[in-house]
């Protein structure tokens, strides 16, 4: 029996994952797609978020406790606060998403600044109290400029379209003072009536 050559198998392989880890039913590049004003996003951690306002491909949002947030391209949040700087269209480019697109921009909030990168790592079916989704896992790396680079995070998004949000979020810590943040998963949606 004749054996497969080293680069052959390797190639085999890398085709063999991308088929099972992959989602198929995923259209690529994926428009930006949200749910519409007045969903409720209720989390497994309790309390929800709600759809305010779509604006462009930004998405505002508030939730149970009356927070109101400022999703940028939906993955970059700001909150609603003044004094903030970055480059809104560049965050914006990562739709259409693609496996392997990224975007890169710095960030700044008084006198911090932050150097962030999105990127569309994979597509794979997630399953979460809500149901099981088609998602495209989305990381947000960010880490602060200066001050010895005292902090360093990964947020990893999936999003669903036909959910039209992130349906679970993780967080990985590097290294710095970690953020107060508790991973979540989507508990059930909650369509306006209508």
């Amino acid at each position: 029996m004749a054996r497969m050559a080293p680069k052959f198998t390797l190639a085999l392989a890398v085709v063999a994952a991308t088929i099972f880890w992959s989602a198929p039913g995923l259209a690529q590049p994926q428009e930006f797609k949200i749910a519409p004003v007045g969903t409720r996003l209720h989390r497994d951690t309790g309390g929800w978020i709600e759809i305010q306002r779509i604006e462009g491909r930004t998405v505002l949002t508030r939730n149970s406790a009356g927070r109101e947030t400022r999703g940028v391209g939906l993955f970059f949040p700001t909150g609603t606060e003044q004094g903030v700087s970055f480059d809104k269209e560049r965050v914006e480019s990562i739709w259409p998403l693609e496996v392997g697109k990224s975007v890169s921009f710095k960030f700044t909030r008084g006198g911090d600044v932050w150097d962030e990168t999105i990127k569309v790592l994979r597509t794979e079916r997630v399953t979460v109290p809500a149901g099981s989704f088609d998602a495209y896992v989305v990381e947000v790396h960010e880490k602060t400029v200066g001050f010895g680079g005292a902090y360093e995070g990964k947020f990893t998004n999936w999003y669903a379209p036909d959910a039209g949000f992130i349906v679970k979020q993780t967080y990985q810590w590097v290294r710095g003072n970690a953020p107060n943040f508790t991973p979540w998963m989507l508990q059930r949606i909650e369509r306006p009536q209508g």
